[in-house]
């Protein structure tokens, strides 16, 4: 694990837990497993909701589970996160 100034130091406190990240066109829930300098990693990752559907209302609704165990998300696309039930 690499501790990196923002909020990347906050998110590494929180591995081993399941969480709620809020990212700029998905919203993902998962057990965080691992916060790097670029990505942090989700295991048995769900996209909870899909934000582009308001800008392309034609679009399909996205599935909520990823078909991977393990899913690397672009930290600098989280814009909240937190502790998911």
């Amino acid at each position: 694990m690499l501790a990196v100034p923002g909020h990347s130091t906050q998110l590494a406190n929180l591995i081993g837990h399941k969480v709620t990240l809020l990212c700029r066109n998905f919203f993902y829930v998962g057990k965080l497993v691992s916060v790097e300098a670029a990505f942090v990693t989700l295991d048995n990752a769900q996209i909870t909701w899909d934000t582009t559907r308001f800008v392309m209302l034609s679009r399909k609704v996205m599935p909520t589970e990823i078909a991977t165990k393990k899913w690397h998300i672009n930290i600098e696309s989280i814009e909240s996160f937190g502790l998911s039930d």
